[in-house]
């Protein structure tokens, strides 16, 4: 058995039991460590958007053929985050516990590998209370 904490993010697969007698069983596939509070995630595809509580955004992407995370970026202001969401492949957004949406892009054109491993603060606006979730959806 492993402790699974807030540091960290799992992936795990779970089988489905063979008869109506026997359990399934939920195995771990990999974990990505290195976070302080680690209480969101969104995904899209292979990409995972993690919220820390204190150390923001990351960006994950899952690897099949190796079963492994790899970071592709993060975001390297210290929001505390109450909530994330994916809005496409490039833009993320989020709510922090001081009352702000904040949306941030990866930076894939950028001309080196340091600032394309950086996730851009794109925009924000005080929403005056704490998100704790975002739903996609269409506005009227």
């Amino acid at each position: 058995m492993s402790f699974i904490s807030f540091h960290q993010v799992a992936l795990f697969s779970f089988t489905s039991p063979n008869d109506s007698t026997s359990q399934g069983a939920l195995t771990k596939l990999t974990t990505h460590t290195g976070y302080t509070h680690a209480l969101y995630l969104a995904t899209r595809g292979d990409f995972i958007v993690v919220g820390d509580m204190i150390k923001s955004f990351s960006l994950l992407i899952y690897k099949h053929d190796e079963k492994k995370f790899e970071e592709i970026a993060k975001d390297y202001n210290s929001n505390w985050l109450t909530a994330v969401e994916t809005i496409d492949d490039e833009e993320f957004i989020g709510g922090d516990a001081s009352g702000h949406v904040i949306t941030v892009r990866t930076n894939n054109d950028a001309p080196d590998e340091e600032d394309r491993a950086r996730l851009e603060e794109e925009g924000g606006i005080h929403f005056g209370d704490m998100v704790n979730k975002f739903k996609h959806g269409m506005f009227f």
